[in-house]
């Protein structure tokens, strides 16, 4: 029954975590004070994780809102993603 009330388990398809940073932290932009910046370096190659898109972008708009909040008296930071 509890497979049948979720419609199944589905697959999740391989997110690419450059792109999910880049997105949320452009979702986030707004959040800084005039003047503030929020940079995504994110290394070449980085490899895609086994979780849906979705999911992914709410634990990392989560991560990025916190950081946003926390160096927003700062102006501002660097996230960086490596392998």
């Amino acid at each position: 029954m509890h497979q049948f009330s979720r419609g199944g388990q589905a697959r999740p398809q391989p997110a690419d975590v450059a792109a999910v940073l880049r997105r949320e932290a452009d979702r986030l932009r707004p959040r800084l004070p005039r003047g503030g910046e929020l940079q995504v370096e994110a290394a070449d190659g980085l490899p895609a994780v086994a979780l849906a898109d979705e999911p992914l972008g709410q634990v990392v708009g989560h991560l990025l809102a916190n950081a946003v909040e926390a160096l927003a008296a700062a102006g501002g930071g660097t996230v960086t993603a490596r392998a």
